[in-house]
């Protein structure tokens, strides 16, 4: 009958490596899963809430920051079409992000008749 060699210094010590680095996986997702999660379910609350209708002042807030988000990349990149360029994308992901509907209505209009 046929038996396998004895594994040497190098495979036994990948071997060993191996199952320790499943060990800190298993030990690691067992901490982060937990606060992904959490982090993920406030997140979506927050949102939930800034989509509310009485909520006018946060979306307006989102709006200007990612307006003012956009102005100073393009500050950063240089040149004043780039500026009104990139301060007119984060207006409109602002805008996308507060009013998903509308946004998806501009975008698509054959699909939401």
């Amino acid at each position: 009958m046929y038996e396998p060699p004895e594994p040497g210094v190098l495979e036994s010590s990948f071997a060993l490596a191996r199952h320790g680095l499943v060990d800190v996986k298993d030990q690691v997702s067992d901490v982060v899963v937990p606060i992904y999660q959490t982090g993920r379910r406030l997140s979506q609350d927050v949102y939930d809430q800034l989509l509310e209708d009485d909520n006018l002042a946060a979306r307006v807030g989102v709006i200007a920051g990612a307006g003012t988000f956009g102005l100073a990349a393009g500050v950063m990149r240089g040149g004043r079409i780039k500026r009104i360029l990139y301060t007119g994308l984060g207006v409109g992901t602002g805008s996308a992000v507060c009013y998903p509907s509308q946004a998806k209505a501009g975008l698509f209009p054959e699909k939401c008749r």
